[in-house]
C-alpha cells in the first residue's frame, strides 16, 4: 500500500512540476501570438487618434495666430489715430 502512494504523490509531483514548468509558459506565449493582431491593430486606432487630435491642435493653434493679428492690425489702426 506504501507503493502505491508513493507512486501516485511522485506521479503528481511530476506532472504539477511539468504543468508548471512546461505548459503554462508554452500556454502564455500562444496567447502573446494569438493576441499580437488584436495588439496591433488597437495600436494603429490609438495612432490614428492621436493624429487626429494633433490636427485638431495645430488648428486651434491657426486659428489662434489669425486672431492675434486680427488683434494686432485693430490696435495699429487705433494707434495711427
Amino acid at each position: 500500500m506504501g507503493c502505491g502512494f508513493c507512486e501516485a504523490a511522485l506521479s503528481n509531483s511530476v506532472g504539477t512540476l511539468v504543468v508548471e514548468c512546461v505548459v503554462k509558459p508554452v500556454g502564455r506565449q500562444f496567447d502573446y501570438v494569438h493576441r499580437f493582431h488584436d495588439n496591433v491593430e488597437k495600436l494603429r486606432e490609438k495612432k490614428d487618434e492621436l493624429a487626429d487630435a494633433r490636427d485638431r491642435l495645430l488648428q486651434k493653434i491657426e486659428d489662434a495666430k489669425s486672431r492675434l493679428l486680427l488683434i494686432e492690425n485693430v490696435a495699429r489702426k487705433r494707434v495711427k489715430k
